[in-house]
């Protein structure tokens, strides 16, 4: 998922992860979706909606060497940053397109591809079923859409400071119509996609973070904590305190937090 939003209509403009991009770059497919590995096949041609930097992109051109992967993100930092990834590593079979989540139908044809993926996607945006809707018509007959996205986030030892923030930053998603643990509900939208129940498997995946990729995370927690300041959500003082107690929190080496994610794979 890029780290800009992808909804058209969340009017302030902010760009909540945009220092959390080095973990995004991070995201493997053998880490963050090896449920999808075993369905697979070399020659597959597969379309992975919300790419961002494309790690998990270019991880699933590696797994169909015959195949050819298309990474699509609403980011166009972050299609740049893609592409450059891929000519260093040497993928050949991966394009990285500019688009929105909302209008592949406008981009791809109906059956172009035999896997449709998007990892921590549906989660950002305000129409998820009419997303999945589309994803489902640009898989081939027999082929396969799959979503993750995050279902909790816990932490520890307690921090008020994230309480704070993390009750501002589901405010700020109830009003916009989005979902921040659409990972519960993500085969709910499936179904009401069009998917039987019978063509829904599903299951949980979890990532943690501690030490250095602690601290690594708690910045990007800082940069979502500068947006909710230029939006108007937080106070200056409120928004100088958050920031010194992540950075105390942080360097403690028994801080970690926990992320549930929910996927979903659905046979068209």
């Amino acid at each position: 998922m890029s780290t800009k939003e992808q909804t058209p209509s969340s009017g302030d403009g902010s760009r909540t992860y945009d220092s959390l991009r080095d973990i995004m770059s991070q995201r493997t497919v053998a880490k963050n979706i090896p449920y999808l590995i075993e369905h697979i096949k070399p020659t597959d041609r597969i379309l992975d909606v919300g790419c961002g930097v494309g790690s998990i992109t270019i991880g699933l051109a590696q797994l169909v060497p015959q195949g050819h992967v298309v990474g699509i993100d609403v980011g166009e930092t972050e299609i740049a940053m893609a592409r450059d990834a891929a000519a260093e590593q040497g993928i050949k079979n991966v394009e990285f397109k500019t688009g929105d989540a909302h209008k592949l139908l406008e981009t791809f044809g109906e059956g172009s591809f035999d896997i449709v993926h998007a990892h921590m996607v549906l989660m950002h945006l305000t129409e998820q079923v009419t997303v999945l809707r589309s994803m489902r018509q640009l898989t081939r007959p027999g082929g396969l859409v799959a979503s993750t996205d995050m279902a909790e986030m816990l932490y520890y030892p307690p921090l008020s400071a994230l309480d704070k923030q993390k009750e501002i930053w589901y405010k700020s998603c109830e009003s916009r119509g989005i979902v921040p643990n659409g990972g519960r509900l993500n085969h709910v939208w499936a179904h009401e996609a069009g998917f039987e129940w019978s063509q829904i498997q599903l299951g949980t995946s979890s990532q943690q973070w501690f030490g250095e990729s602690m601290k690594q995370w708690a910045r990007g927690a800082c940069n979502a904590t500068q947006n909710f300041l230029k939006s108007g959500l937080l106070t200056a003082e409120e928004c100088t305190r958050i920031e010194a107690s992540y950075e105390d929190w942080a360097a403690k080496p028994e801080s970690r937090v926990m992320g549930l994610d929910g996927w979903v794979l659905c046979q068209n």
